[in-house]
């Protein structure tokens, strides 16, 4: 067993728990009748996702290797290398060979095989898409009160996007400027219209 393929193996009740990865289907278990005996139901064929096939995979694998060099000869500056390190994380996302995991039925004994994901936040449309459901999920569930909610979008000039996105401190203090303008906003407004704000 190789590095690169850790195998993980367990057993798990298929109509319980989840028994794989993000980018799978979930298969059912097949109805029973009343004596316990096995219906006729098809179980729903588990079917991998297949990144390699996708046009976005093949242009990355197909100019990863030469696109930085000629963004350095090219453009003022070089591409930041977590942007080049989160396209090499999308090329192993899904691929069996970089990794996978085995899980069991412990009724009927069927086994799913499922690729290890990336977990990218940019660059992964699938890993991406699962981080927005979850992050809106746990917002809706957990966050936010049933209330009427405002939504604020801040745009920042181009020259002020690259900076924040790699000074944290940076963001930080934008972050605290926005907050307290649209503070002071909700403020003035509520006296405008006799509502009353305790800050």
């Amino acid at each position: 067993m190789g590095a690169t393929s850790p195998i993980l193996s367990t057993a798990k009740r298929c109509q319980n728990e989840e028994t794989h990865d993000d980018h799978a289907e979930r298969y059912d278990e097949p109805e029973h009748d009343a004596l316990g005996a096995r219906g006729t139901a098809q179980r729903k064929r588990h079917v991998r996702h297949e990144p390699e096939k996708s046009v976005l995979y093949e242009v990355v694998i197909g100019k990863l290797e030469t696109f930085p060099a000629y963004a350095r000869e090219t453009y003022e500056r070089a591409i930041p290398r977590y942007v080049e390190r989160e396209l090499r994380r999308f090329l192993d996302c899904g691929i069996l060979e970089r990794g996978f995991v085995r899980a069991f039925c412990g009724d009927c004994g069927a086994s799913i095989v499922d690729a290890f994901s990336c977990k990218c936040r940019g660059s992964c449309p699938s890993c991406g898409a699962r981080r927005m459901n979850q992050t809106a999920a746990n917002l809706v569930d957990l966050v936010l009160p049933d209330q009427p909610v405002r939504q604020w979008v801040v745009s920042l000039p181009w020259d002020l996007r690259l900076p924040v996105a790699r000074d944290s401190a940076l963001l930080t203090a934008v972050v605290r400027i926005v907050v307290s303008e649209i503070d002071k906003l909700c403020k003035r407004l509520g006296a405008e219209r006799g509502a009353c704000f305790d800050g």
